[in-house]
């Protein structure tokens, strides 16, 4: 967690105040810490807590599991930080056995329940996206222990990324979403093979004769 701080705090200190930053955080980083450092620079955070992490609510003296809550909306304490208690709905069929419990300092004005717990469910296309840099990108093959060789590599890679994502602003048909927000490809991936398809006309393809 140290290194995550020290690299919050610098990144804090390089971006304007006037910039809406809000991080989206898996149950990992669920912490006192991290999140008295993203309000004290003035960001914005959401973040997924565990079942049995434990909260003060209005009604209680002492902390209780955040799990033991039915409200869907509500401001708790969490040590020394006023939140938002956010939690998901739970219904019938679906794959995961408890609701999503979401802690947050977004005020109400500038989200809604519902806007909250649809930015946490675009952490899954993040997750993609990770899963892209060191795969489909070749990321992981990358074994490089200078950081200028780091540096110039990642230029190159922001150019790539810039270039595709110019492409799909300009361009309605590289978009493309997947129903099921979970198993929504990353957007690189999306682009990048929407740019193959119409770059290949089918009649230039070639397929494998059958024996």
């Amino acid at each position: 967690m140290k290194p995550l701080l020290r690299g919050l705090k610098k990144l804090a200190s390089e971006l304007s105040r006037d910039q809406k930053l809000v991080l989206v955080m898996d149950r990992l980083f669920c912490g006192i810490k991290l999140f008295e450092l993203i309000t004290a620079h003035g960001r914005y955070f959401i973040c997924r807590a565990k079942y049995d992490r434990r909260v003060v609510v209005p009604w209680e003296n002492k902390s209780i599991p955040v799990g033991e809550i039915s409200h869907t909306e509500l401001t708790i304490e969490y040590y020394r930080l006023s939140l938002r208690m956010v939690r998901s709905n739970l219904e019938l069929g679906m794959k995961e056995s408890e609701p999503w419990f979401l802690l947050t300092n977004l005020p109400s004005e500038l989200a809604s329940r519902t806007r909250i717990i649809h930015r946490y469910a675009e952490r899954f296309e993040i997750e993609e996206s990770f899963k892209d840099m060191k795969w489909f990108q070749k990321l992981e093959w990358q074994q490089i222990k200078k950081t200028s060789v780091i540096r110039i590599l990642l230029f190159f890679i922001f150019i790539g990324w810039w270039f595709i994502w110019t492409l799909t602003l300009r361009h309605k048909e590289l978009r493309t979403r997947a129903p099921n927000p979970k198993h929504c490809p990353s957007w690189f991936k999306s682009a990048w093979e929407a740019i193959y398809r119409l770059s290949w006309p089918d009649e230039l393809r070639f397929t494998l004769l059958s024996p």
